[in-house]
């Protein structure tokens, strides 16, 4: 027999199952998106270090055979190449100097801003110039801080000057922010999706585990008012199969003994 306290006593512990496996779920979801967002940013760091470690071998490479071949003219043709490649403002300059210092080439030769031709190269270069490996630096033009990554340039283990590409923080942090804003949707939507299908397996969970519960409540009613022959379905082996057990167990003495 089902009594409107039945329903509620269900309806209540339906509800505090969907609502803490949903806000459980909600938890999980966001921490790994947290997690992800953290982990992505840092996957693409390593990235666009590794894409601009190649970068500067491959000007430094182009440069050593221009000054082998003493082809000028070619060098300027990768330069041009490469600023056009990239995004926007994303390379500040890009300079050779021989291993005095002297300043070789310069990227806003491209700009018709000769006066960058001749002349010792910026004190940035100073200490790339004594450095025998790569070299990373962080600068500042103005209000535009920098990164400028600078490598030799060797021929047969000689060396003959110092390739460097300086980046604009700002856009490399604006590019970062882009990719993963776009990220972040997809993360999400995926979130919002998955604390939707949490939802649903909630509300199947909580209904298949309220059913027990209720039926239990009907029948401890029942017994009660003295309808000893009522017997509560026995589902399953766990504590609720075996309490009904226990129930019908009881109703079944109580009826001999009257």
């Amino acid at each position: 027999m089902y009594t409107p306290r039945n329903d509620q006593i269900a309806m209540q512990l339906t509800t505090k199952l969907i609502l803490a496996l949903t806000f459980l779920s909600a938890g999980v979801l966001s921490s790994t998106m947290g997690l992800l967002y953290v982990s992505e940013r840092r996957h693409l760091l390593a990235q666009l270090e590794q894409g601009q470690l190649k970068d500067i071998e491959k000007l430094a490479r182009v440069c050593a055979d221009s000054v082998v071949d003493d082809n000028e003219l070619g060098r300027l043709t990768y330069l041009k190449t490469f600023l056009g490649a990239g995004p926007a403002d994303l390379v500040a300059w890009i300079a050779f100097v021989d291993s005095k210092g002297r300043l070789l080439m310069h990227s806003d030769i491209l700009r018709a801003d000769v006066s960058s031709r001749e002349g010792q190269a910026a004190p940035i270069l100073g200490r790339a110039v004594a450095e025998r490996g790569v070299l990373r630096q962080a600068s500042a033009e103005g209000a535009r801080a920098l990164s400028v990554l600078s490598l030799p340039v060797l021929v047969g283990g000689r060396r003959l000057g110092t390739v460097a590409i300086a980046y604009d923080q700002g856009t490399v942090r604006r590019l970062l922010a882009k990719v993963q804003r776009e990220s972040l949707l997809r993360f999400l939507q995926v979130t919002l999706a998955g604390i939707g299908l949490s939802l649903l397996l909630a509300l199947v969970l909580a209904r298949t585990l309220t059913r027990p519960i209720r039926q239990l409540s009907i029948g401890a009613e029942m017994i009660g008012r003295g309808k000893l022959d009522y017997r509560i379905p026995e589902a399953g082996s766990d504590e609720l199969g075996r309490l009904a057990g226990q129930f019908n167990s009881m109703a079944r003495k109580r009826a001999e003994l009257d």
